[in-house]
């Protein structure tokens, strides 16, 4: 199936009041981020949309956006404030959707551990339907009771515990909301009011740990997936070691900010020293080669350019080779001149061309009080230190 455009509506606008912490779930934390961060990571990285739109409670519609600008989420569009319901929090969503959207998935942000890769195989089933779920087969026995008594047992082996996220086409889905609004008609997911209008619900069998945090127990099932997960994953190291001497005429620009000084740095691009060992860094250590491979100096298209735009070829490059880029440290060595008032611009410019938190990026500046190239002001040095693993 061809990609259509496809938008994701995320919801966390839900008060957590079986959590009993007092505040949303969605930013409670379990593996150092918050529940919200993971779902909307994972969103991030999906190839099969573009477009998320996150439905946030009221009065935490700046808490969500500052988490946003934190982890690099550009794929949330749209911040909304949700209702009093599932079914208003979705309403609300609603009308943000842009005119050429075809497929609206609907996700619950409680579950951070869907594998956005199983999209693709929810998607080849959606011609048949008017819209696919994930479902996983009930393991208990469900009896009906009323009345301090059993009323009814139910066949297991029809059973399917109901997930997100779920997809529909977006015409029949939203023609369904509106029925529900004019109706009053009020239902626990977005399939129940497909199916209610007369929509077809096909399902698709998941098995993966796709569990949704309601319960404090739920968050400590999250950390320890959370755990074993990060124990699967190999983490490989690379470092990056560049030098470029002063030169007159020439803009001085490290880790992509422009430094007033007297003096730049002579180099085929724009000469950020700081950049080219972080490139070099981050290659090595997904053992591609280095910066050199990639970006000749004997390629005319790379003249003066600026290495921020290296930095995101680079980016491109690993997500290519399956990579995901943990964590970064470097140090700028330079006499002159003083880099301690640009470092914080330095790291958020990396942070923001490379899509990580500004947790994963460490950048720090030294001098070699008065010894040797750099201690005499020809030139200034960079290494760097980059650690990644495979996706």
């Amino acid at each position: 199936m061809s990609k259509a455009p496809i938008v994701a509506i995320l919801l966390a606008a839900g008060k957590g009041q079986r959590m009993g912490q007092g505040k949303n779930k969605a930013f409670l934390t379990f593996g150092g981020k918050e529940i919200l961060a993971h779902t909307l990571l994972a969103w991030q990285k999906s190839d099969l949309v573009d477009t998320c739109i996150l439905v946030a409670a009221a009065g935490e519609e700046d808490s969500c956006r500052l988490l946003l600008s934190q982890y690099h989420l550009s794929k949330v569009q749209k911040v909304v404030t949700g209702g009093q319901t599932r079914q208003e929090s979705v309403q609300n969503a609603i009308v943000h959707l842009p005119a050429d959207c075809t497929i609206v998935a609907v996700h619950d942000v409680a579950r951070p551990f869907f594998d956005c890769a199983c999209l693709s195989e929810m998607l080849q089933l959606l011609p048949r339907f008017a819209g696919v779920l994930p479902v996983a087969p009930v393991t208990d026995t469900i009896k009906i009771c009323e009345n301090e008594m059993v009323k009814q047992t139910l066949p297991r082996e029809k059973l399917y515990a109901v997930q997100t996220p779920q997809l529909f086409w977006r015409d029949i889905w939203q023609q369904a909301y509106a029925k529900a609004q004019a109706e009053q008609f009020v239902a626990t997911d977005d399939a129940s009011v497909v199916e209610y209008y007369g929509g077809q619900v096909g399902i698709y069998r998941y098995e993966g740990q796709n569990i949704k945090i309601t319960k404090p127990a739920d968050l400590l099932f999250a950390q320890a997936i959370w755990e074993k997960g990060e124990e699967g994953k190999m983490t490989h190291s690379g470092i990056g070691y560049d030098v470029h001497c002063f030169a007159e005429n020439r803009s001085l620009i490290l880790g992509g900010v422009k430094i007033p000084y007297e003096k730049g740095l002579l180099g085929h691009s724009d000469a950020d020293v700081l950049l080219h060992a972080v490139i070099d860094a981050l290659l090595g250590a997904a053992s591609l080669g280095d910066i050199g491979h990639f970006f000749p100096d004997s390629e005319q298209k790379y003249k003066d350019c600026s290495s921020l735009w290296l930095l995101e070829q680079t980016k491109t490059v690993l997500e290519k080779a399956q990579k995901k880029i943990e964590h970064i440290d470097a140090t700028i060595i330079a006499q002159q001149p003083k880099m301690a008032p640009y470092l914080t611009s330095m790291r958020e410019h990396i942070c923001r061309v490379l899509a990580i938190p500004e947790a994963a990026v460490n950048i720090k500046a030294t001098t070699t009080e008065g010894l040797g190239f750099t201690g005499r002001g020809e030139g200034i040095a960079a290494l760097a230190v980059a650690d990644i693993c495979s996706l």
